[in-house]
């Protein structure tokens, strides 16, 4: 969620809150599996999460 949130907040320029739960199907309107996938391709275009991890989420 953080992930996501961090580029939520990148693309708007604003503060973005959300909260969730064990079981919600939906994050922000969209399908969990769908806010999954975003984090995903983001780990993926900055090297996989060992380059993520090595670098955190500002570059």
């Amino acid at each position: 969620m953080n992930i996501y949130l961090w580029l939520a907040a990148q693309k708007t320029g604003k503060t973005v809150e959300l909260c969730c739960a064990i079981g919600d199907e939906y994050v922000d309107g969209l399908p969990y599996e769908t806010v999954v996938k975003i984090a995903k391709d983001y780990i993926d275009s900055v090297g996989g999460f060992e380059k993520f991890a090595e670098w955190g989420l500002i570059r």
